[in-house]
Formats: structure tokens, sequence, C-alpha cells
């Protein structure tokens, strides 16, 4: 085998891993996202009618995330912590003290599940990378794109993003234009211009998204 062999072999390798990473359940239990939306929105004695008004989306769309019945798009994602006044990470990580983190592989923390394994809509699967560090304005995220999601809106949202592809490719309309970036491809875009991404083809797509929040 060549080196140059040896080097993608190892690549492969780390792909796979951080893959069977998102698709193994926690051996202890964790706190459903939903859960931790619904208890923030409530300790801050806000309305699921104004949330969901403010965020933009329906009050269906709100009740099937706080069940833990379907999984937001990043975008909502971060609209929801922006307005309960709580980091992206936090809603997927837990609560973070620290001024910085380092996270090593043998350490990485489990995935908490975006949407129950009874979920009418698991296109994403996604663990933050540095919930532990607190007031941080970046959020980076390890993300799988399902191949079967379905139409998802354009979200608009304050901030930028950054997205690499690991494995897969993935579809990226930002208004009226349309790319597909696959492995080794990058993409920055203002997140004030409409946007949407989603696997391309038949299989999934493994991605590391970091979004500035704007604030």
């Amino acid at each position: 085998m060549s080196a140059s062999d040896t080097k993608w072999s190892r690549y492969d390798n780390f792909v796979d891993e951080l893959s069977r990473h998102l698709d193994e359940a926690s051996p202890t239990p964790v706190k459903p996202v939903g859960e931790r939306i619904r208890s923030i929105r409530k300790a801050r004695g806000i309305s699921a009618e104004a949330l969901a008004a403010e965020v933009g989306i329906g009050m269906d769309a709100l009740v099937q995330i706080e069940s833990n019945l379907v999984s937001p798009p990043l975008g909502t994602l971060m609209k929801l912590a922006r307005y309960l006044g709580a980091e992206a990470g936090t809603l997927i990580g837990g609560e973070g003290e620290k001024s910085y983190c380092i996270v090593r592989k043998d350490e990485r923390h489990q995935v908490e599940r975006v949407a129950s394994a009874a979920a009418r809509n698991r296109d994403y699967s996604y663990m933050s990378l540095v919930s532990e560090v607190k007031g941080r304005h970046m959020e980076s995220f390890l993300v799988k794109l399902e191949p079967h999601a379905q139409h998802q809106e354009l979200s608009v949202h304050q901030g930028e993003e950054f997205i690499f592809v690991l494995d897969g490719s993935m579809s990226v309309r930002l208004g009226d234009t349309h790319e597909v970036v696959g492995v080794g491809d990058s993409i920055y875009f203002h997140s004030s211009v409409p946007h949407v991404v989603t696997a391309a083809g038949q299989d999934s797509a493994l991605v590391l998204a970091v979004i500035y929040s704007g604030t």
C-alpha cells in the first residue's frame, strides 16, 4: 500500500468512526433536545405561541419539535436558541461554564438524539462540539444529513456559516442559487441569505458546520 493509499485509508477510518458515533445510541439516558427547548421556554415564561411566531414556524411544527418528533434544521435551532437566550449547542449538549474546551476523540460527548426512534422526520443527526464553552459566538456541529429528507423551507437568521463536507455530497440552496458540494469541498455564506442544506443523491452526507451567531 502506498503512502497516499495509507493516508486515505486513515481518513476513511476517521469518517467511519464519526458516522458511527452519530448513529450509536447513548448508553446513558439523555434529555432530548425538544425537552430542553420546552424547559427553557417555560423557565423564561415564554408561551409556545410567542416562540413559534418569533421564530417563524407554525405551532404544529413547534409542538412536534418540543415533543421530539421532528429534528429542526440548524437554522431553526439557531433562531430558537437566540430567542430563548441560550447557545444553540446548549440545546443539544447541555450547559457549559468553561472559557475554553479541548475535546479528545475518546472523550467526545455521546450524541443526543434530536428526534426519537419513532420520529416522523429525522432528517438530521448532529452533536455540538463545543457545548462546554460559555458565552461563545460560534457554534460547531458534526451533522449527518439523511437522503430521505423532505422538502425543507429556506431559512434566514443572523450570522455566517462555514460547512466542510467530510463524506457524501450536499445540496445547498442559497436564494435562487443551487450548488452541490462533495467530499473536501467547503462553502461559506451569510445566514441572512435564504438557505437550506440537504443530502444530495441517495446516500447520507457527513459535514462539519461552524456557525457564527452574529451577536
